[in-house]
């Protein structure tokens, strides 16, 4: 997958149509990006992904890392981890910026206003599995 592209797995309205009981292994989900956003079987907490490191964040906002490995398993089920819903993509910067401090919240806006394109444009759509 290109750089930047995003893969996603599934449709939120799966979720909310029930469809959180299974999913793609997550030794197979993160080949598709090292940055991103999901959610775990049952929704079971938010599936962050950092610098291809997966975390989990549960409801009570705390956070663990998971295993990511081949038929690693669920400590509290025994069941395979899966996403039963994610959005990956391979992260390479685009612009490049030196470090700033920004010392108030309209300075962080000011200076995201600077840095991000006015719009988003989709390049490439598939319905296809990638």
């Amino acid at each position: 997958m290109a750089e930047n592209e995003i893969y996603q797995y599934s449709i939120v309205s799966a979720l909310m149509d029930g469809v959180g009981s299974s999913g793609l292994p997550l030794s197979d989900l993160i080949t598709h990006g090292d940055h991103g956003l999901g959610t775990f079987r049952h929704m079971a907490g938010e599936m962050i992904v950092v610098d291809g490191h997966v975390y989990q964040m549960k409801s009570d906002g705390s956070i663990a890392t998971v295993d990511t490995s081949p038929g690693a398993l669920d400590k509290t089920d025994g069941l395979p981890i899966v996403a039963p819903f994610a959005m990956l993509t391979r992260f390479r910067p685009t612009v490049h910026r030196a470090p700033c401090s920004p010392h108030s919240k309209d300075e962080l806006a000011a200076l995201l206003s600077e840095l991000l394109l006015p719009t988003v444009h989709i390049q490439r759509c598939s319905s296809s599995p990638a």
